[in-house]
C-alpha cells in the first residue's frame, strides 16, 4: 500500500513540473518555435556531405585544346543543348576543374558546373559547390584584356533558387537583398536583369504580395542599362504572371511590346547586330503567345520545365 502510494505521489510531481513548463525538451515542438526549427532544419541540410549523383560519379574528358578558356566554352556550347547535353557537360566541366588546379579560371569553370547542377535540381550538390568557390575568398576573374567577371553576378541566382525551392525563406530573402546590394554596384548586372530570379522565387515560396511589389517595379527604363534586356524581362515575368493566374496583369505589363512592334526598333541600339534583333523577335513571339493564352483565359496546363535564369555565363 506504502509501495503505491509513493509511486502515485512521484506521478503527480512529475506531471506538475511538465505543467509548470519545465519540459524543456518539447519547446522545439512548439508551433510558435516554428522558425527555429526552420533555421535548425536548414543547418542541418547546409551541413550534409556533398553526394555526387551516380550519373556525374565519373569524369568525363572535355574535347582537349591548347587552350583552357576553348575548352570550357566548346563545353558550355554543347551543354546548353539538352537535359542530357548538361549532364554531360556538368562530367566535362568536372574534368576540367579537378585536372586544371592552377588554371586562373578554374573557380570560375567550378561556378558554371555549379549552376549547371542547379539547373538539373541537384540542389544540394550545387550549393555546396557555390559554398566552396565563396570560401576561396575569390569574386572575379579576368576574362579579356578589358573585361572582367564577377562571380556574384551568377551565384546569387542561383543560390536564390536553391533556397527557394527548398523553402529556406530566411535565406532566400538574405540573398535577394545581397542581390539588391550587388546590382546596385559599378561591378553587378543592372537591377531590371535579375528581376525574374527574384519574382520567381517569391512565387514559388508563397510570397504573392512581394512577387506583385517586384512585378510593378518592371517598366521602369532606369533599371535596365541594356535597353534590350527589358524585352527578355518581360518574357520572364509574362511566364511567371500567367502561372499565377494574373492574366489581367500580364495584359498591362506586357502592352508595351505590342506596341513597339515586332521590329523592336527603338530597343536594338546596334542596327548591325543580329544578335539584338534575334533576341528582341524571340522575346516578342513568346509575349505574343502568353498574350494570347491569357486572352482565352486558358488556365496553366504545362509541363514541369527547367527555369533558365536571367544571367548567361559567357
Amino acid at each position: 500500500m506504502k509501495k503505491g502510494l509513493l509511486m502515485l505521489l512521484l506521478f503527480l510531481l512529475l506531471s506538475s513540473l511538465t505543467l509548470a513548463g519545465c519540459g524543456d525538451d518539447d519547446d522545439d515542438d512548439d508551433p510558435s518555435s516554428g522558425q527555429t526549427n526552420v533555421q535548425t532544419d536548414f543547418e542541418i541540410w547546409a551541413a550534409r556531405d556533398a553526394v555526387w549523383p551516380e550519373w556525374a560519379e565519373e569524369e568525363q574528358p572535355a574535347v582537349l585544346d591548347d587552350n583552357f578558356k576553348t575548352m570550357y566554352r566548346t563545353v558550355a556550347r554543347s551543354a546548353c543543348t539538352s537535359y542530357e547535353g548538361m549532364k554531360t557537360g556538368v562530367k566535362q566541366l568536372r574534368y576540367l576543374v579537378n585536372h586544371y588546379p592552377d588554371e586562373p579560371l578554374r573557380d570560375y569553370v567550378r561556378l558554371a558546373m555549379a549552376r549547371y547542377l542547379e539547373r538539373l535540381r541537384e540542389d544540394h550538390l550545387a550549393y555546396k559547390e557555390i559554398k566552396a568557390i565563396q570560401e576561396t575568398g575569390k569574386t572575379s576573374v579576368q576574362w579579356t584584356e578589358n573585361r572582367d567577371l564577377y562571380f556574384a553576378n551568377y551565384w546569387h541566382t542561383s543560390l536564390i533558387g536553391i533556397l527557394s525551392r527548398n523553402g529556406f525563406t530566411d535565406e532566400m530573402e538574405a540573398e535577394i537583398a545581397a542581390l539588391d546590394v550587388h546590382a546596385a554596384s559599378e561591378t553587378g548586372y543592372s537591377p531590371g536583369y535579375f528581376l525574374p530570379t527574384i519574382v520567381r522565387a517569391y512565387y514559388i515560396t508563397g510570397m504573392k504580395e512581394k512577387a506583385l511589389e517586384r512585378i510593378a517595379a518592371m517598366g521602369d527604363d532606369s533599371l535596365y542599362t541594356r535597353k534590350i534586356k527589358k524585352a527578355s524581362t518581360t518574357a520572364g515575368i509574362a511566364s511567371i504572371l500567367f502561372r499565377m493566374g494574373e492574366y489581367e496583369k500580364l495584359l498591362e505589363m506586357t502592352q508595351w511590346m505590342i506596341d513597339k512592334g515586332y521590329a523592336g526598333k527603338d530597343y536594338i541600339t546596334n542596327p548591325q547586330s543580329s544578335y539584338q534583333k534575334d533576341q528582341w523577335r524571340s522575346c516578342y513571339r513568346q509575349v505574343e503567345e502568353w498574350r494570347k493564352l491569357a486572352q482565352n483565359g486558358k488556365p496553366p496546363q504545362l509541363s514541369p520545365i527547367m527555369w533558365k535564369t536571367t544571367a548567361t555565363l559567357p
